[in-house]
């Protein structure tokens, strides 16, 4: 069924805007959304892991990216965050997939934060680091999402050049 909400372009992707403390828009999270024609809205958390059990989440994200192109003429001129599985970071083709992608769409890497969870940057290894990096001098800004959420360090904000840092509202729910 994943399969054929991809083919027939039932996953969609919502823009959920980013503002700063006065409230001004200062960027957008791309977030999919699949609106099954039988069963209704099927969150994120539970079609997110079948498709990564199915080994679909490459395509998935791909497809995230590409709808991310495509509506980027229409959003106002602020950046636009798209979150990597760990199994898609370790791809070695996904620099030149999102590349293509952003080509085939006349769309710079600038206005995209590719962003990593904190768990899977746990996962770094010295070629991943690389691609990141690669991705980096592409034009592409690094995010880590979810920093704070039970397995931080300091230490780990070294592993990676890291852009953005996106703290986990565990932190900031009490301010």
């Amino acid at each position: 069924e994943l399969r054929a909400a991809m083919l027939l372009r039932h996953l969609r992707v919502a823009y959920q805007p980013i503002v700063d403390g006065d409230g001004r828009l200062i960027a957008f999270e791309a977030l999919l959304r699949w609106r099954h024609p039988l069963r209704g809205v099927i969150p994120p958390d539970v079609f997110i892991p079948v498709a990564e059990r199915a080994l679909m989440i490459g395509e998935i994200g791909y497809y995230v990216a590409r709808q991310v192109a495509e509506d980027i003429p229409n959003l106002p001129e602020v950046s636009v965050s798209i979150n990597l599985s760990a199994i898609q970071i370790a791809m070695p083709d996904l620099k030149e997939k999102m590349l293509d992608i952003l080509a085939e769409t006349a769309t710079s890497p600038r206005r995209i934060v590719l962003e990593i969870t904190e768990s899977a940057s746990l996962a770094v290894n010295e070629r991943i680091a690389g691609q990141i990096s690669s991705l980096q001098d592409a034009g592409f800004r690094i995010a880590l999402d979810d920093f704070g959420m039970g397995y931080s360090e300091f230490n780990q904000l070294r592993a990676l050049p890291y852009d953005v840092i996106k703290i986990d509202k565990s932190y900031i729910c009490a301010l």
